[in-house]
């Protein structure tokens, strides 16, 4: 039970940290090419 709310906390975790992390790099991406 405590293994799968972890794995659940990683993951939305995850998903909102992600797409930031795409996001910044598509941006320094962009400035740079």
């Amino acid at each position: 039970m405590v293994i799968v709310f972890v794995c659940f906390d990683t993951s939305i975790a995850f998903l909102i940290e992600f797409p930031e992390k795409v996001l910044r790099f598509s941006i320094i991406s962009g400035m740079v090419g």
